[in-house]
């Protein structure tokens, strides 16, 4: 009689499987969690840099640039009888057809076309360049602009062009709006005018209103 040198114990309880193939499916399935967990780790950083960014698809506005034009002016003739003290006030309408306008992006002049001289000196009428204020857009605005000459007045009897003129500040090497065209206008000093001096106090302050 063959006697065995080996035994193997009995399991006791429920069998599922022979001992090799149940520790052949649990290493299977260690295997397969543990791989989905370290394939789903490799995933969520992926998925975050190919992820697209979510924006609010609101179009960037940009302002349109002014656009002025002149559109009127009178001149106010003054009682002044010499400069620096102005001969006349010039008062310039201008017009914003583009985006609203910032204060002093430009100035305004005003100055006569046509030159005299009297008593050797030149007569031509000129102002500074007066500081634009702010404007809306679509709106007006009147610009004041004293003009005075360096001669005596009483030699500036009769009709005058004046031409007024719009002119930009460059911003960042850009003009701030374009240039309008001049505006040609007139403007006179009557007859008489600043001849002789009167004795009567402000009898010669009267304002003639020129159109």
């Amino acid at each position: 009689m063959t006697r065995h040198l080996f035994r193997l114990r009995a399991i006791s309880g429920r069998r599922s499987g022979p001992a090799p193939v149940r520790a052949t499916l649990a290493a299977l399935a260690l295997g397969m969690l543990g791989a989905g967990a370290a394939h789903a780790a490799d995933l969520v950083p992926l998925m975050k840099r190919e992820s697209p960014r979510i924006t609010s698809g609101r179009p960037k506005l940009r302002l349109a640039a002014p656009r002025l034009t002149i559109v009127g002016a009178t001149a106010t003739l003054q009682h002044n009888c010499s400069g620096p003290q102005p001969l006349f006030i010039a008062h310039i309408t201008l017009h914003n057809a583009g985006g609203p306008l910032p204060a002093r992006r430009g100035l305004v002049s005003v100055s006569d076309t046509n030159s005299r001289t009297y008593h050797g000196k030149s007569l031509r009428l000129v102002s500074a360049g007066i500081p634009l204020p702010a404007i809306g857009a679509n709106a007006n605005a009147v610009v004041t602009v004293p003009v005075s000459s360096l001669a005596p007045y009483a030699g500036l009897v009769g009709a005058h062009q004046l031409t007024a003129r719009v002119m930009p500040n460059s911003i960042a090497g850009k003009p701030a709006f374009p240039p309008p065209p001049f505006y040609v206008f007139s403007a006179a000093v009557p007859r008489g005018f600043c001849a002789t001096r009167l004795s009567v106090p402000h009898a010669s302050a009267r304002q003639f209103k020129l159109k």
